[in-house]
């Protein structure tokens, strides 16, 4: 039971490490430690990361670890050009009618924004929460699904190109930071277009930031 347990929260551990950018694209996950720990042999830890591999994480390098696989730039360009489709259309309907009392909770996200450490999952997670909530009133469980699937098909290279950055260009990240304010403003005047033109300019950027989360993912792992 505890090695069961053990092994569970390895493999929900490295999955959220990836996704945060914390493990890069081409960083070997040695499982050998694991294996010595829990008595078992490399290549049956090597099949219970099989849910990893499927959702294109991690390939099997071998007997012995784990490769964490690349992002697919096309595939990242086909998440943007449906993020810019969707989801102005849903902040503006959302900006008349939700609670935006929920946007307190975002006031030291956007004040520590170019200070905030982009790899740790509380700021994003408070982040996605509030305007989770925020849009949930306008949109169908099936709408819900699939912005939430776009907002974490795009998390591993955004949060990276965050990161970057924040570490080589903090003064570059107020325009990110300005760019981020002026959404829950707009939400907060109750302004449908404003909302709308505002989500439109942040995802850019953040489309922006993505391709640069790759570039560097790249430079780092050669």
């Amino acid at each position: 039971m505890e090695s069961s347990r053990a092994l569970k929260t390895f493999v929900e551990q490295t999955r959220a490490d990836i996704l945060a950018g914390r493990r890069l694209p081409g960083e070997h996950i040695d499982l050998r430690p694991l294996a010595d720990e829990l008595n078992l042999s490399p290549a049956q830890l090597g099949r219970v990361f099989r849910t990893l591999e499927q959702d294109g994480l991690v390939s099997l390098g071998g007997m012995n670890h784990l490769v964490v696989t690349e992002v697919n730039p096309r595939q990242l360009d086909r998440v943007f050009t449906l993020r810019r489709a969707l989801q102005p259309d849903a902040f503006a309907r959302a900006a008349t009618v939700s609670p935006v009392e929920g946007f307190t909770g975002l006031e030291a996200v956007m004040k520590g924004f170019t200070v905030v450490e982009w790899l740790d999952d509380h700021a994003h997670g408070v982040e996605r929460q509030v305007f989770t909530d925020f849009l949930a009133p306008v949109l169908t469980p099936i709408e819900m699904s699939l912005m939430i699937e776009l907002e974490v098909a795009s998390e591993r290279s955004q949060r990276i190109g965050y990161h970057w950055m924040l570490q080589h260009h903090p003064a570059d990240m107020q325009t990110l930071a300005n760019s981020y304010r002026q959404v829950v403003d707009a939400c907060r005047m109750r302004s449908a277009k404003a909302a709308a033109d505002a989500q439109l300019s942040y995802v850019r950027l953040a489309e922006d930031i993505s391709h640069l989360g790759l570039r560097t993912a790249e430079v780092i792992s050669i």
